[in-house]
């Protein structure tokens, strides 16, 4: 669960770092498709950080998992605005850190 939850908490600050003025945008990647979607990717941002906000209230309490899901988002958002505009986090980084999350949370 917690997972998931700094998963979609990094989807929804991915696409608001991706609707910014300032970001220079590759053709042909998601974030250039999300930059040409505005309302798409306000509404992909709101709804993921919504449902990582539910998803760790169910596995902690209210006020914990409120305060987890912000802390959360304000790592991952200063992680995202360092690491992007250099271009250090690459999709199948993030993917293989996400399987070995995953596979660490289930295992034990």
């Amino acid at each position: 669960m917690y997972t998931l939850a700094i998963i979609l908490s990094f989807m929804s600050i991915y696409a608001l770092y991706s609707v910014s003025e300032k970001v220079d945008v590759h053709k042909r990647t998601v974030a250039s498709y999300l930059n040409q979607r505005k309302i798409l990717a306000l509404l992909l941002a709101g709804s993921t950080f919504l449902s990582s906000v539910l998803v760790t209230i169910m596995k902690m309490s209210l006020a914990v998992g409120i305060i987890f899901s912000l802390v959360l988002w304000m790592a991952l958002a200063c992680l995202i605005i360092i690491g992007m505009p250099f271009e250090k986090i690459k999709w199948k980084h993030l993917t293989l850190l996400a399987l070995l999350t995953f596979a660490i949370e289930y295992a034990l």
